[in-house]
Formats: C-alpha cells, structure tokens, sequence
C-alpha cells in the first residue's frame, strides 16, 4: 500500500500518517522524504466484507493536518476447489461403499461433511495433506445419494459439493433343502432342514423366512413358512404324504436379499397296516347275560385304541388296556398303531344285549288243596307283564295278560303256565304250576 500527501507548500510532506480501517487505526507510518510511504502491506489479509480505509495526516511546519478521502474496498473469501471419488456405482447387498475426498487448492486443513440419503451431515477432519475418508457400512437394497462438502471455513469460501448417486441391488443367495430320509412312508414324519447363504451378505441372521410347499399329482400345496434363525436355516415337519411323487420347494423371502427357491423330489411309498383288531367273544351276535369283551391284535406290539359312542377311533381315543364290560346293548369301534405302520383299519363289533325278564313265581305253589285258591303271580322284573294260560297250552304274547303281582282264582283242578316280558327284555322261562283242588 503506497500512502501519499499532497503538499500545500513548496515543502514536501513531513511526519507522520496514521491509516484506519473504519474507526480502528491500523498502523502509523513516517513520510519519506517524497511525501509518501511506500511497500506497506496489510498482514494477516483482511476479513471478507467491506473495509472503508481513511488516512490521517498529522501536520508539520508547512503542512496543515486532515485527512484523506475514504477508500471503500470489499474482500472477498478467497476460492478453493476439491474433489472427491466414491465407488462403486452398483452393487449387490452386503458390500460397503467407500469415498475419499480432498482438498485440490486452497487450505490443508479443516474439515469436510458428507450427507447420506438426506440425513445428518457427518463431519471428518482433515488430514496432513487435506485429505479424508469414510465408508457406508452395508446399505440397504434401494437407491442412495451421497453429497460430500468442504463448509466455508475462516477465509475461504466452500465450494461447490460433490454429489454420488448409487444403487445396492439385492444380495444373490443360495437356497439348500435336504430331507431327514429320501425314502419315506406314508406314516414317516419327514424333516426338511433348509438353509440360505450369499457370497455377497453371508447368511441372513434372523432376516426373512422360507416357504415349504408340495407339488403332489398337479396341484400345490403350501406346507408352512417358517423365519431362518441366526445362521439363516430353519426346520419343517412334514406329516401324512401320500404315497407317490412329492415335488417339495422351499422358497426364501428376505429383505435386501434376492427370492430364490430350491426344490427336491420324494417318492412316498404307502406303509404297511397294522392288523385289524378282532373281538373276543366275537361280536355280532345277541346275548342274554353282559359279556365281557377282549380286543385282540395280531400285531406285535400294536396298541389298540377304541370308541363307544359309534365315532371313528384315532390315536387320540382311549387306549384298550382291560377288558371291557358290556352290561347293555352297544358298538364298540376299534383301531391298532404301531410305529413305522400304518394305522389299520376299523373293526366294528355290534354287542346285543337282550336279558330275559325274570320267570314268574306262583303263590301259594302248586299242590292239592281244599277249596279254591288265590294264586298271586310276581316275576322279579318291575314293571313285567305276566302272560298265563290254564288249558296246558305254553303261553305267549297273546295269552292272558296280567299285571306283575297280580292274582288268579283257581276254583278247580288245573294246571297254570306262565311267562313274563317286559319291553327291552327277552321272554322269561315259561313257569308250570298244576293245582289239584279237593
């Protein structure tokens, strides 16, 4: 800066000049002997913004004091330039991606910011040499934008940003499916143990699930889904496959993580059956007396498991463990299990129970008396209906009827047959009296 006072006077300028920036003084520099200062210079550079720069003039013996005109001069942050590289463009799940940046011109020091998908802005300091670095840990599957900046910092101004755009596609995986046996049975409870793995994310930690289905004579069936634990696998339980070709698929859905699926096939042969249970005695037929039934298999070790209410039984039924009594008219339904076996099939025995009512006992009993008598007729089962004839005839249904205690008057030599029968009951045993009367 070169500072110069014009001389009123044939005397070139002497003393002193005193430069303010505004109000505050700067420096005060003696005249040379030309009536300037020459080669002063401004050090640590000013501030960015508007400086209005006065000079004062102190006066000697020839020269009066004042001061100079005032010189506006705006400063502005001094320019820099950066750059910054980031890869890479696209990618599937489970990679990082990474950035450096640096400053090109301008300071090696400070730091930069970068922004991620509109988010906070993180700051890194720079290094030595201007430089840093950082790195997105594994972003998701989706479209992502990245804006790195240097913030105007002391004198320089920020330039423009850096802006990336990328793409994270989803991870490849790899579905496995392998079966607790290649060669079940219709009864066989096959395992299906699946599993997923990714050479880009490795295996998806509690991430998704597979679905199990059943391609069996042209339909599908979905046989259940089920979440991957913390290495990515899981396990199905299959049950009651019918014998044939099974097609089984397992298919993983997963965020970040591709839908892929894996199928196997498995030819189900039927089981053999346990034997069907018989009855002891056997059933069918029309008892007089409660029977005791035995349930019987031929298979060794086969358990028995059985209804008395007309249902089919299952292996959820009551287990056949002693005989069964039974005092009235009933079905007993029947079916034995063994393990590796097929259910058998379902025995049914049909127990009829018709008890025969009590056969009628005749008061006073047969015998020679004087006089006629009062015969009073009484069988053992309430409510019986007595049945009589006094020609020597066996009596029926349509003989005389009599009400359970009831009497007769045999006023003369006769012979009395009688029977009970009661609705539910058999006949009774036909009772013979002969009364001789004097």
């Amino acid at each position: 800066m070169t500072i110069c006072v014009a001389s009123a006077t044939s005397h070139a300028a002497t003393g002193t000049v005193t430069l303010y920036d505004g109000n505050i003084p700067l420096v005060t520099l003696t005249l040379q002997g030309n009536g300037c200062y020459n080669g002063w210079y401004i050090t640590p550079g000013l501030k960015a913004g508007l400086h209005v720069f006065t000079a004062y003039y102190g006066g000697d013996g020839s020269n009066p004091a004042g001061y100079s005109p005032q010189y506006p001069i705006t400063v502005t942050l001094s320019p820099m330039t950066m750059e910054a590289s980031c890869w890479n463009d696209t990618f599937a799940y489970g990679a990082n991606y990474y950035c450096n940046a640096n400053t090109d011109s301008g300071p090696k020091t400070g730091y930069m910011t970068y922004v991620y998908d509109g988010g906070a802005p993180v700051v890194l300091p720079l290094n030595a040499g201007g430089a840093t670095a950082f790195t997105i840990l594994k972003p998701p599957v989706g479209s992502h934008t990245v804006v790195i900046s240097y913030p105007q910092q002391g004198k320089y101004a920020a330039p423009a940003p850096v802006v990336y755009h990328f793409t994270v596609t989803g991870a490849t995986d790899i579905v496995s499916l392998a079966p607790s046996t290649w060669n079940p049975t219709t009864v066989t409870h096959v395992e299906l143990s699946a599993g997923v793995a990714s050479p880009s994310a490795g295996a998806p930690s509690w991430i998704g699930a597979i679905t199990f289905s059943d391609l069996f004579n042209g339909s599908t069936t979905v046989l259940g889904t089920v979440p991957v634990n913390a290495l990515g696998k899981c396990q199905y339980w299959a049950s009651n496959l019918a014998a044939g070709t099974h097609v089984i698929t397992a298919t993983y859905v997963g965020a970040n993580y591709t839908t892929n699926s894996v199928s196997i096939t498995l030819k189900v042969v039927g089981a053999a059956a346990v034997a069907t249970p018989t009855f002891s005695p056997a059933a069918g037929g029309v008892f007089t007396t409660a029977q005791t039934v035995s349930l019987l298999d031929a298979t060794a070790g086969a358990k028995i498991y059985y209804t008395l209410d007309g249902s089919t039984p299952t292996t959820s039924s009551a287990l056949y463990a002693t005989p069964i009594q039974v005092t009235s008219s009933e079905t007993i339904k029947a079916i034995a299990a063994a393990p590796g076996q097929a259910n058998s099939a379902v025995a049914t025995g049909a127990f009829t129970i018709l008890l025969t009512a009590g056969a009628p006992v005749l008061i006073p009993p047969a015998g020679s008396y004087v006089g006629a008598q009062v015969v009073t007729l009484t069988s053992a089962t309430a409510g019986a209906t007595i049945f009589y004839t006094t020609n020597g005839h066996n009596p029926t249904i349509n003989s005389t009827p009599l009400a359970n205690g009831g009497t007769i008057l045999v006023s003369a030599s006769e012979t009395v047959k009688a029977m009970a029968y009661e609705l539910g009951y058999g006949a009774s045993a036909v009772s013979t009296a002969v009364y001789t009367i004097h």
